[in-house]
């Protein structure tokens, strides 16, 4: 028996031979602590998802080991309905991050994502036929302003790759090549069935509703007083940015589509994502200064009103260019 884990056997055999253990957050914490000096990051595996529990672990590593990164499952083996009401599963993984649980993640998110979405499918299509699938594929096509790709399937597993291989290895004499004449490059175009017009127009209107929601977000900025208050409006400000500008910089977002119109267009967005950079980069640095016990609350809150008027001022920017796109 390791002598870290004697404090917690019974001395009992399981059938198999196995030692029985008497587990719990304690027997973790001391595992946790036996290998914090060698691992990137510690992860404690728990059975519900529990702020609690996950405080108690957080607590007992950073007592011997400040800073030690964490890891948390997210668990889809979790009813988290069944455990947590709706404003704490928002949350959840906000206050693990306070902690120090610095690697979150869902192990089978895919999993289950792939099975319902299937089975909704096959459900729509036994009802509705052909019309189920349509207007999954109207969904794909509305989601390729946000980076989705896998509309053409052919491209997206490589098949331009090895049409490449077999127009080299043929001298470029292949007949057989996959894509080329293909109903997938002949009818699914780089901006959807509808051309860029109707890529054009959701752009736009994503755009509208992402500077709402920024609209939100920096309002909520304003108005905090306090240092818990600044940092959770500064946490969702730089996600909220991230996937703004996410969004934005795709081949098939508003600069993508943007830029492909002419030099002095693709000029301009790089001048915004140059900006998109510095943003997120002091939006981070006032998050740190906002965590800071005592926090120079006075400083951050000039320095957030001051980024909120960056932000407008870039917001201004982005919206005189829309009208190019109309």
């Amino acid at each position: 028996v390791d002598p870290r884990d004697k404090p917690f056997v019974t001395g009992e055999r399981t059938p198999e031979g196995f030692f029985v253990l008497k587990g719990g957050l304690e027997a973790a914490i001391a595992r946790g602590l036996a290998y914090a000096p060698y691992a990137d990051l510690v992860w404690c595996e728990t059975s519900t998802p529990d702020l609690a529990q996950a405080k108690r672990f957080a607590e007992g590593i950073h007592e011997r080991f400040p800073g030690k990164l964490l890891a948390y499952n997210c668990s889809p083996s979790f009813n988290w309905k069944k455990h947590l009401d709706d404003a704490t599963i928002a949350r959840f993984q906000r206050e693990l991050g306070a902690m120090g649980y610095k690697f979150q993640f869902v192990t089978l998110a895919g999993f289950h994502a792939l099975n319902h979405g299937m089975f909704e499918l096959a459900r729509a299509y036994g009802e509705r036929g052909m019309s189920a699938y349509s207007e999954l594929q109207q969904r794909e096509f509305a989601s390729e302003t946000a980076g989705y790709t896998a509309t053409r399937h052919q491209r997206e597993v490589g098949t331009g790759y090895f049409d490449l291989v077999a127009t080299a290895a043929s001298g470029g004499t292949a007949s057989t090549l996959a894509l080329e004449h293909s109903t997938e490059k002949a009818q699914f175009g780089a901006a959807g069935p509808q051309g860029t017009d109707h890529a054009a127009d959701l752009v736009t209107r994503l755009l509208d509703e992402d500077h709402d929601r920024l609209h939100e977000v920096t309002g909520r900025l304003a108005a905090a007083v306090d240092r818990d208050a600044l940092a959770e409006a500064l946490e969702d400000l730089a996600q909220t940015l991230a996937e703004h500008f996410g969004r934005e910089e795709q081949a098939k977002g508003f600069y993508g589509i943007l830029g492909a119109r002419s030099p002095e267009h693709r000029a301009q967005t790089a001048r915004l994502v140059a900006e998109h950079r510095e943003i997120l980069q002091d939006v981070g640095h006032l998050l740190t200064l906002a965590q800071e016990r005592p926090a120079p609350t006075r400083e951050v809150g000039r320095a957030a009103a001051d980024l909120a008027a960056r932000l407008q001022a870039h917001e201004a920017r982005e919206l005189s260019l829309v009208e190019v796109m109309a």
